[in-house]
């Protein structure tokens, strides 16, 4: 049975964007299918999931379902719902002509020819496009989370092992704690003695030191943390 499959995603950045919300990308999706005669529409959706990352579960549905010869015809609000990534965009297209489907853009050129070498052109240019806006995006950010860092401000999840947040007005920071650096230290000197982090683990349980969570036994990633923030420093 082939179907025709609307794609819906959004992003974290994108949930600011009331035009992209996954309501409005289907509302517009619909009126285009109506606008086309193309039929009734099979939903696939992610949510907070960025368009360069290529094991969205509901993407990954998509492209199987592709291959299964479940699905003739792809509706999206607009390219950049698809991917944000060069090489996954020529897979893509590359699949698409091998099983036959057609890729239609309710907010972009409408229905894309393959073999038109106009459509082919602007389907690669916007590719580039959509890439770089999100390595832009990404590179803002990661720039902004440096000088947080800087700072001494929290960035956001758990807090370290060796460091506790004390409150300076609205913001977060991070300050030491020697106690925990302590231990911080011992970690770190066990792991330079080429014990395993099992045997680490088993020394901190018998010298009667206590994780960040008041427990007897730490857990292996928070002392594979400790120690790689340590050979970074």
């Amino acid at each position: 049975m082939t179907l025709v499959a609307e794609y819906l995603r959004i992003s974290r950045e994108d949930r600011l964007r009331p035009s992209l919300s996954p309501d409005r990308q289907h509302v517009t999706n619909v009126a285009y299918c109506q606008r086309e005669g193309l039929g009734e529409l099979s939903t696939y959706e992610d949510r907070n999931e960025s368009g360069t990352d290529e094991s969205r579960p509901d993407w990954r549905r998509l492209l199987a379902d592709i291959r299964n010869s479940c699905v003739s015809v792809v509706v999206a609000y607009d390219q950049d719902r698809l991917f944000r990534d060069t090489e996954e965009a020529g897979k893509f297209r590359k699949l698409c002509m091998r099983y036959g489907v057609t890729l239609h853009l309710a907010m972009g050129i409408g229905r894309v020819d393959w073999r038109n070498t106009s459509h082919m052109y602007l389907f690669h240019f916007k590719s580039v496009g959509d890439a770089m806006y999100s390595l832009e995006v990404s590179n803002k950010t990661l720039d902004e989370m440096r000088k947080k860092a800087a700072r001494g401000e929290k960035l956001g999840g758990s807090v370290p092992y060796g460091y506790d947040v004390v409150m300076r007005g609205d913001t977060k920071l991070l300050v030491r704690n020697e106690e925990e650096q302590r231990v911080v230290s011992r970690v770190v000197a066990l792991h330079k003695c080429g014990l395993s982090y099992s045997a680490i683990q088993r020394t901190l349980c018998e010298e009667g030191h206590r994780s960040k969570t008041g427990l007897s036994r730490f857990e292996i990633k928070t002392l594979q943390r400790i120690v790689r923030k340590a050979s970074e420093t």
